[in-house]
């Protein structure tokens, strides 16, 4: 006798893409109880129980293993013999990796090239910054169409959402980036003054003096101004340092050279922890698949 079905398996998406499933196939006696009859595997070619086809294909899964149990199945009525036949598959992941990951990776790594253009050409970082986040939104939606409809989060969301910070986080950086500049060019360029002896506050060449000390202005065009309070250092204090500078307004050439400290932290920062989150977002998934 031979019988043609259609199964279905339940699974468990937590780890998907990288995620292995049991799936279970059961044979049942309906009205006979196992006083009266009972069902055993017949062992035939190489005591095997089930024969699998060599040819056998299926999308997105790979059969690594199965065997078989016998049990009973209990209910008011009675006992019923049971067969069980298991099948441990294995997904796929070489569609995920052209579909998702690379690409994502692509997205993300190229929206740290804004870090390197500079603070003056706005519409450029800008574009590049909408543009990267407008992409990975059609990735994130993209994949997520073809994902299985649950309620908890898969692994493979966990990658794009974090991929999405990372772009969107390179965006509000250009923002931060702006602030700085604007900020230094509204201090002024400082320049250290030499005050001798002889001065006596009217040389035209030294006006808008700043007495600064430890970083902080105390003192203005003779006027005192509020400090704030140093900071705790396990170092001990240290002796603090007074000295005189003038600030004076920066010219086209020199804002078109001056360099973010923001921009240098993140071309370094971004790089190295969005390594980091990848040692252990791999480690974790594997392990858990």
């Amino acid at each position: 006798m031979r019988l043609s079905m259609t199964a279905s398996c339940p699974m468990r998406l937590h780890n998907y893409p990288l995620d292995k499933q049991a799936c279970k196939l059961a044979f049942e006696s309906f009205s006979y109880e196992d006083t009266e009859f009972l069902f055993r595997w017949k062992k035939e070619k190489g005591n095997k129980e089930v024969l699998v086809s060599d040819d056998l294909e299926i999308p997105q899964f790979i059969l690594t293993n199965y065997w078989t149990e016998t049990s009973l199945a209990n209910f008011t009525s009675g006992a019923y013999s049971r067969l069980i036949v298991w099948f441990q598959f294995e997904r796929s992941i070489g569609f995920f990796l052209i579909q998702t990951y690379i690409p994502a990776y692509l997205i993300v790594m190229l929206s740290w090239i804004a870090f390197w253009i500079s603070h003056n050409s706005t519409p450029a970082r800008i574009a590049l910054g909408i543009t990267t986040v407008l992409t990975m939104t059609t990735l994130t939606n993209s994949a997520r169409a073809s994902l299985p409809k649950v309620s908890y989060v898969k692994s493979i969301e966990w990658f794009l959402i974090l991929c999405f910070l990372y772009v969107f986080a390179s965006l509000v950086e250009y923002a931060c980036v702006s602030f700085e500049i604007n900020r230094k060019i509204k201090r002024g360029l400082e320049i250290p003054v030499v005050q001798t002896e002889s001065d006596d506050g009217k040389d035209p060449e030294k006006k808008d003096l700043v007495h600064v000390m430890d970083g902080n202005v105390i003192e203005e065009n003779g006027h005192a101004k509020a400090r704030r309070r140093p900071k705790f250092s396990f170092y001990g204090r240290r002796p603090a340092g007074r000295r005189l500078v003038q600030y004076r307004a920066y010219t086209e050439k020199e804002i078109e050279a001056i360099e973010s400290q923001l921009d240098s932290w993140c071309r370094i920062g971004f790089p190295l922890s969005f390594a980091v989150f990848n040692i252990i977002y791999w480690a974790l998934t594997v392990q858990f698949s």
